[in-house]
């Protein structure tokens, strides 16, 4: 028995690389897992490009899907166009939505789009084709003064829309204006009924690129057209504890830096990794230290993304380069029950961002309190190491992962983390 999916602005995102899910590198590896995948409590599959790859400069022998050939075909390798519109009714029928990576900034370098619309590209000093990030060898990007540019793109994403598609995640749309992004919402999607998502980019890559004095637009210009960024503005903090140990109260109070930064109404994309992030649970020391800090992330307000293999506790990151088919037989069956719960405990509890709490006791305790059909409140380790904690203040109430009523004194233990508990009585001050 599959919920029905009500959108929220807090939904799970499973995130894909078609050609490594499964064995075939097809479609039908993924209409497989739907049900399995649906169960974690997913509100919505976002599949990485889909496109054909190209050859010319190509990185890897497989090539990286963000370098697209054709944005209106399909690579041969994944199915065709009937597959890929039976894998959205599939998608449908368990209650849930797809939506569709698009990679507007640039294209292959042997792309349809340059072999038609050479004006199309952005030129360098010397006026060749080029990129603007030389690390990108395998893409040259787009240039969108010219306005015809918006037309074409924008009746790509007519075209996947008309075929069922539920939105779109855009890779780097800072880089590209702001406003082609509100032409295409608005041509596309006026009623804003799809999900948008912005790829926005780390805090040093919006210098870097203005510091070359090229458009590069920060998350609080997006949130008017997209439905959520990307976290990276706050990530770039936790990748420094995740690198040196450092100090983690910077990302905690830049945390509370974005309710007031952004609009109201703006949502973050959490994540604890990506594909171009390194696997969380290569970067911890223990399955127990992974479980606290998934726990932490689902508590975070906004949209919560889980790349394919994340609820297992894989380590290895698959090459963008290369067809790395995911090997799902080394699974750790325990931490997926334990993700499959901490997913459908959060979709059912999700923290009113006006009324959470995070506080840092300690160098590595964490203090979570929240309302949202009642009050809670979670301690959480991050430390690689169990370590004894006193409970600050009386709280009485249910362990929700096990049922179990609980009171505890003023200092009395507390070992095992995560911990969370349904409050008898008012938690957040």
């Amino acid at each position: 028995m599959y919920k029905s999916t009500q959108m929220t602005n807090s939904p799970i995102i499973y995130e894909i690389f078609p050609r490594n899910h499964g064995p075939r590198g097809t479609f039908a590896d993924i209409i497989d897992d739907l049900p399995r995948i649906r169960n974690l409590g997913v509100d919505i599959i976002w599949l990485m490009p889909i496109h054909p790859i190209g050859v010319l400069h190509r990185k890897g022998k497989d090539g990286c899907p963000y370098a697209i050939q054709d944005y209106l075909k399909i690579h041969d390798d994944l199915g065709t166009v009937e597959q890929f519109s039976e894998l959205i009714r599939q998608t449908h029928n368990l209650g849930m939505k797809l939506i569709l990576d698009m990679v507007f900034n640039h294209t292959s370098p042997d792309s349809r789009l340059r072999s038609e619309h050479p004006e199309y590209f952005y030129k360098n000093d010397a006026g060749e084709i080029s990129t603007k990030v030389p690390e990108w060898s395998d893409v040259i990007d787009l240039d969108y003064s010219h306005r015809n540019l918006w037309d074409e793109q924008t009746n790509v994403l007519k075209y996947w829309t008309s075929l069922g598609v539920d939105g779109f995640r855009c890779d780097v749309a800072p880089i590209i204006p702001v406003a082609f992004w509100e032409f295409a919402r608005q041509n596309v999607d006026p009623e804003h009924k799809q999900v948008w998502i912005a790829e926005s980019v780390h805090l040093s890559f919006v210098q870097e690129l203005r510091g070359q004095g090229f458009n590069c637009h920060s998350d609080a210009e997006l949130h008017p057209v997209f439905d959520f960024t990307y976290d990276y503005d706050a990530f770039g903090f936790l990748e420094q504890w995740f690198h040196d140990r450092s100090p983690l109260k910077p990302w905690i109070d830049y945390l509370n830096i974005q309710s007031s930064l952004y609009p109201d109404c703006a949502q973050k994309l959490r994540f604890l990794e990506n594909h171009d992030c390194q696997r969380i649970a290569s970067r911890l020391k223990s399955i127990d230290q992974l479980k606290n800090w998934t726990l932490l992330m689902f508590l975070l307000s906004g949209a919560k993304l889980v790349y394919a293999g994340q609820e297992f506790g894989f380590m290895h990151l698959p090459s963008l380069f290369e067809k790395d088919t995911i090997d799902w037989s080394f699974s750790n069956e325990d931490f997926h029950q334990f993700f499959e719960m901490v997913l459908n405990f959060t979709s059912h509890h999700k923290p009113d961002k006006n009324r959470f709490h995070i506080n840092q006791i300690s160098e590595t305790l964490i203090e979570i309190k929240w309302i949202s059909n009642g009050e809670f409140i979670s301690f959480l380790n991050l430390a690689p190491d169990e370590c004894m904690f006193t409970s600050p203040y009386e709280i009485t109430g249910t362990n929700v992962f096990s049922e179990e009523k609980l009171t505890l004194s003023v200092g009395d233990p507390i070992q095992k983390f995560p911990f969370v508990i349904r409050s008898d009585s008012p938690v957040v001050e």
